[in-house]
């Protein structure tokens, strides 16, 4: 039995939301005593159905839709598509429909609720499974090699974004950046796992606001990584959650700050000016505590012990 990630570029080897869920895989397998590998070619793949191949749907469009699909299926692997992408994004509602019309074999995770639904009504015999990151251990293993232990009353960064800037975005930081020293980690490429870590530390608040209006989800990708690791944490309040699959989420407005996008401002100024450390404390202390109880253990055994048996 094996476990191959297929990988496709310099981009999707080092992005950090791939980097960390790959990273939640290898060790989960590790646990597992399942031979896991990152691989780089289609011509790498092992063929044969107790081998799985792993890939992100970034990557599929990088390789060409025919071209892989038509390697996997001959490969006769088990197939895993990672989907990172809204459906409107890309060609990504192009990669479930290809394997919907031609009837292909492959299981999909997704991590967006709005995908979810649209798949599931649109291609209705795919086999469709919702496993986005939540808590696991690596997630602060990875982080504790760059962690400085910074009390939050020495935090010299009043708040830390790591995004792509558009319109939408900037609205908000234009009116943070002249009152607080406020630091903005642009760029997908920039986005490196040490590069976030180090200025995690530094920082009072980490800053999450959606880059399209039409895409208001719980962003796993992006939050699970702080949470985990103790970021005091202000997050634009997503407009789409469905407590079926997404259990985890019940009741989150207790413990983590979630503004709606015209009260983001507000309520950073409220936490920076008006917060003792204490009451900040409290809060962090209480976000962690419910965001450990959302273990991926459970989810991922669901999924893959199905799959390989």
């Amino acid at each position: 039995m094996k476990v191959q990630f297929l990988v496709s570029d310099h981009f999707s080897d080092t992005y950090f939301p791939f980097f960390l869920y790959r990273n939640i895989l290898k060790n989960y397998f590790s646990d597992k005593n399942i031979d896991y590998e990152i691989i780089y070619s289609i011509n790498e793949i092992s063929s044969g159905r107790t081998n799985t191949v792993i890939i992100f749907i970034y990557c599929i469009n990088n390789f060409g839709i025919d071209n892989i699909f038509h390697k996997l299926n001959n490969s006769d692997v088990n197939t895993v598509i990672v989907n990172t992408e809204h459906y409107k994004n890309w060609t990504t509602d192009l990669v479930f429909k290809t394997s919907f019309e031609k009837g292909f074999d492959f299981n999909f995770i997704e991590y967006n609720t709005m995908n979810y639904s649209y798949f599931k009504e649109n291609y209705p015999s795919l086999n469709i499974s919702f496993l986005p990151p939540t808590y696991h251990y690596s997630l602060e293993t990875y982080f504790s090699s760059y962690d400085e232990n910074i009390p939050y009353e020495n935090k010299d960064i009043d708040i830390f974004i790591f995004a792509s800037r558009n319109a939408r975005r900037n609205h908000i930081f234009n009116q943070l950046i002249p009152k607080y020293k406020v630091f903005i980690l642009d760029g997908d490429f920039e986005n490196t796992g040490e590069k976030i870590c180090r200025y995690m530390c530094r920082s009072k608040i980490v800053l999450n606001v959606m880059f399209y209006n039409y895409n208001l989800i719980h962003c796993y990708f992006r939050l699970s990584f702080l949470f985990a690791n103790n970021a005091f944490v202000v997050t634009e309040k997503p407009n789409y959650i469905d407590l079926e699959i997404q259990p985890e989420l019940k009741d989150m407005d207790k413990y983590v700050l979630m503004p709606d996008y015209d009260n983001i401002v507000s309520t950073i100024d409220e936490y920076l000016t008006n917060k003792s450390n204490e009451e900040i404390n409290e809060r962090l202390i209480m976000q962690k505590k419910w965001f450990e109880n959302n273990i991926m253990n459970e989810r991922l055994d669901s999924f893959f012990l199905n799959l390989m048996n």
